[in-house]
């Protein structure tokens, strides 16, 4: 006794792999390309970034946001007492701070 009754031939012919239809590969170069490019984005926005600040350094721009101020340097003292650096004429939070 045969369990399949209809003996229909497989829908691809006897060949197991063949090649794919031209939809098929153009399908697949197409989501690869658009996975490609997803990853890729961030890299090359962030080199075009780095290339476009360095061409505003170049001509002397100001950054974005405005023009930066340099931040003020304090000098640091050793504090008697506890040995840690503190901001000059700035009390020490130590017992004996002065």
């Amino acid at each position: 006794m045969r369990l399949d009754r209809f003996m229909t031939p497989p829908l691809n012919g006897d060949i197991m792999f063949s090649l794919p239809s031209f939809p098929k590969l153009f399908l697949v170069v197409a989501v690869v390309a658009i996975v490609w490019w997803w990853f890729r984005r961030p890299a090359v926005q962030s080199d075009r970034s780095e290339s476009q600040v360095r061409n505003d350094n170049r001509r002397g721009a100001a950054p974005p946001g405005g023009a930066a101020k340099p931040k003020a340097v304090e000098d640091l003292v050793k504090c008697p007492s506890c040995g840690t650096y503190i901001a000059a004429g700035s009390a020490c939070d130590c017992k004996n701070g002065k």
